[in-house]
Parts: structure tokens; C-alpha cells; sequence
């Protein structure tokens, strides 16, 4: 059996600065990190204007997504060795 733990995702004020970069917008970003303090940690919340933006791109095709390689996933993958 596969189990994943740890599953965290870094970097969306990066990613959304730099899609926003090319048409010089900063001043639209509408996203804001949240303090959870169930999990004491910082949720990222993103706008309406964001959001339209990184779908757009997304529906643009991969030369035009580039800003999904800034966002970056760990996590710990426990499986058997045969995996």
C-alpha cells in the first residue's frame, strides 16, 4: 500500500507575481495569505482577479502556464520496495 504524508505546496505569491509580470498588473494581485491557527500555519487565499488570470493562462496552453513550474509540492511517500 502507497501512503502519502506531509503533502505541503509552497510558492503561490511567487508563481501569481510572476504571471503578472509580463503585462506589469502587480497592482491587481487580490491574493493574501491567512494565518490558520488550527494548524498554526499560513493558508494562501486567492482572488477573484487572480484566479481569472491563472485560468486564463492555464486555457492558453503550456508556453503561457509557465507560472505552475514556480509552485512547488513536497511530501514523504511511504511504499513497499517492489514500488
Amino acid at each position: 500500500m502507497i501512503e502519502i504524508t506531509n503533502f505541503k505546496v509552497f510558492n503561490f505569491e511567487g508563481a501569481i507575481r510572476g504571471a503578472r509580470n509580463p503585462l506589469e498588473s502587480w497592482d491587481k494581485i487580490d491574493s493574501r495569505p491567512k494565518y490558520n491557527c488550527m494548524t498554526e500555519e499560513y493558508d494562501y487565499i486567492i482572488g477573484k482577479n487572480d484566479l481569472q488570470l491563472l485560468q486564463k493562462l492555464v486555457a492558453a496552453g503550456t508556453d503561457h502556464s509557465k507560472f505552475m513550474r514556480q509552485i512547488l509540492i513536497t511530501m514523504d511517500i511511504n511504499a513497499p520496495l517492489y514500488w
